[in-house]
């Protein structure tokens, strides 16, 4: 019977980790046994070599380039196909290992480095490139036109006025833009350009609002003095003067034929009045009569809106209501009371069908013009609302807040689809419903880009 031939494998291991050397002797004598045995000595060896390996591993911490190469010495010599096969076999691992780790690993390394960088800023960045040049569309009856949330970079911004702008007014055409604020000044500029076109100065103190005549003919204006002045709004040249108001006059609105005049105070009192003599017709006593708290309670007409056919006007008062009465017999139609706190802005829908007040609450509430039913309530802004304005389609409400944002939702369902980043005391929409002017407490008044 034949004696079964073996492998004998030697280490020799030198100063250094790891190994320098590995012999292999093979042992014959007897005739050689069957291809598959030596397959399988051959495996073994190279499993007892990785577990050497594994062992010097942990007891040797640090190493050099040179002591990492792995040398195959001394195979043996076989005639048949199968064990040269296996040896070639073990040369080309063992010398693919020593190698990879003697010059790729860092080289590696640094690849799959770079690589997991440039992932983590793809992650980071893609979000702020799909928000940094927002695509716009025309509106349509059934997309939304507004595909970017939020804004930062108005098309422009005028800086012609030394303090805050507490009113903006589009001209009728679209071409310009009416501003009032603080500095006692009511500036018009191009809306395109902002070249300044015309400065009114004919009051001592601040200036609260400003409002275009609807044949863009005339601009009104009131103030700190009590008064209200009509002037030329191509000329400057002043026209007519009301002095019918006991207090400081804060909002005024233009009926929509132009012949009159609706100016509150914050004596409480709504006037009625011919725009073009400066006549009085009728005065509103309906927030003076209110019932509140304290009897020394702030009944200051803040916002002044006429309804779409000119029947009605809504005013809202720091009384906490908004009230909308006859234009024509001063008599009260419908109180709402669901502010609960000042009302700084009102708005009619350009179909007279609802109301839009917006207030110290922080809310923008719209409701039925007719009997005050609420229909929704807007509460994403995080300070007081100071105005609202409707877009000139009504599908879309802009409001103007003290938290240092403008927003722009949908009117029926109440859904924000534009943020603009900038603080508003006074908003208004342009004819075609394309811009937005906003002043604000820095001064400046920004043109915002809406479709």
């Amino acid at each position: 019977m034949a004696a079964p031939c073996f492998l004998k494998c030697s280490f020799s291991v030198q100063e250094n980790y790891p190994v320098k050397s590995i012999a292999y002797e093979e042992q014959r004598s007897k005739p050689c046994c069957n291809g598959l045995r030596k397959h399988l000595y051959l495996t073994g060896g190279l499993m007892l070599y990785y577990y050497v390996m594994d062992e010097f591993k942990h007891i040797k911490q640090e190493r050099t380039e040179e002591d990492a190469e792995v040398q195959l010495t001394d195979l043996p010599l076989l005639s048949d196909a199968g064990g040269k096969r296996s040896v070639w076999l073990a040369r080309l691992l063992l010398g693919w290992q020593g190698s990879l780790r003697q010059r790729h690993w860092r080289q590696i390394g640094a690849v799959a480095t770079l690589l997991l960088l440039l992932l983590a800023a793809l992650v980071v960045l893609s979000p702020l490139r799909r928000n940094s040049a927002p695509s716009l569309v025309q509106p349509s009856p059934s997309r939304n036109p507004f595909l970017a949330t939020y804004r930062s970079h108005p098309l422009l911004i005028y800086r012609g006025h030394s303090g805050a702008v507490g009113g903006v007014s589009w001209s009728p055409d679209g071409t310009c833009i009416a501003s009032g604020g603080e500095d006692g000044t009511v500036q018009v500029w191009n809306a395109t350009t902002g070249e300044r076109v015309l400065t009114y100065q004919q009051y001592a103190d601040a200036l609260y609002s400003v409002t275009w005549s609807p044949d863009g003919t005339r601009i009104a204006s009131t103030g700190q003095d009590n008064s209200v002045q009509v002037w030329d709004a191509s000329t400057g040249k002043r026209l007519v003067t009301y002095q019918g108001h006991a207090s400081s006059v804060g909002p005024a609105a233009w009926s929509p034929d132009g012949k009159r005049i609706a100016s509150g105070s914050n004596d409480g009192r709504v006037e009625v009045w011919d725009a073009a003599t400066g006549k009085h017709i009728l005065t509103y006593l309906g927030h003076l009569q209110s019932v509140l708290p304290a009897t020394d309670s702030p009944r200051s007409v803040n916002s002044i809106a006429w309804s779409p056919d000119g029947k009605r006007i809504a005013s809202g008062s720091s009384d906490r209501t908004v009230q909308v009465w006859n234009a024509a017999t001063g008599k009260s139609v419908l109180i709402y009371r669901y502010h609960f706190v000042t009302v700084f802005g009102v708005a009619w829908s350009p179909d007279g069908k609802r109301i839009a007040s917006g207030g110290r609450d922080r809310t923008v509430r719209v409701w039925d013009a007719s009997t005050g039913e609420d229909i929704l309530t807007y509460e994403d802004h995080t300070n007081i609302v100071r105005a609202v304005a409707w877009s000139p389609d009504g599908m879309f409400i802009a409001s103007g807040s003290s938290d240092g944002t403008m927003h722009v939702w949908n009117a029926t369902t109440g859904k924000r689809v534009l943020t603009y980043l900038s603080s508003a005391f006074s908003v208004a929409w342009s004819p075609d419903g394309k811009r937005i002017a906003s002043g604000g407490e820095d001064g400046s008044v920004k043109v915002w880009q809406v479709v």
